[in-house]
């Protein structure tokens, strides 16, 4: 069984040549395909529950849903941060309940979705979950204007596909 290393280094690498191949290409574009490839081949272990990737994404899903809330809250619930002074008022004591509510349901809502995230080698370990990293990383270069969505696309597939390969080698 292979570790996050491993898999990270063979993403590199595979970064690494990408580099080589295309040095005259847009940086805008060799800079995308560089995290598309090295986080392709560490996110198909997203669903082994101590992964260093999988603990990234729960911390970023907690922060993401702590600042939703926060917002969601702060906008219904005015808060007046000018009336905020060095002693402690009915403003400070609504900011700290807000982000308490706000951590707490976020671990509950994160809590609940890592429950519908497959076993381990399972579902996301396969060429199909690829094909589905590979577009979502052609969307969102897309959405961002890059001007070869389809070249990034591509080098994160291959570094999905070199996770893969590397579990199956040892």
């Amino acid at each position: 069984m292979s570790n996050w290393f491993i898999h990270s280094l063979s993403g590199a690498i595979l970064a690494l040549l990408c580099i080589m191949l295309y040095p005259g290409i847009n940086s805008a574009i060799l800079v995308s395909a560089v995290i598309a490839t090295v986080l392709g081949s560490v996110i198909p272990d997203i669903d082994h529950p101590k992964s260093k990737i999988r603990n990234l994404f729960r911390s970023l899903l907690i922060i993401g849903f702590v600042l939703f809330l926060y917002f969601a809250v702060s906008y219904f619930v005015k808060i007046d941060f000018s009336a905020i002074n060095k002693t402690f008022s009915n403003e400070i004591l609504l900011v700290l309940v807000s982000f308490s509510v706000s951590l707490f349901l976020a671990v509950i809502l994160t809590t609940v979705l890592e429950r519908f995230i497959p076993r381990h080698r399972g579902s996301i370990h396969r060429i199909f979950a690829g094909l589905i990293y590979s577009i979502a990383i052609l969307l969102i270069s897309m959405l961002y204007g890059l001007s070869d969505p389809l070249f990034i696309s591509f080098w994160g597939f291959l570094g999905f596909l070199s996770h893969l390969l590397i579990d199956n080698l040892f």
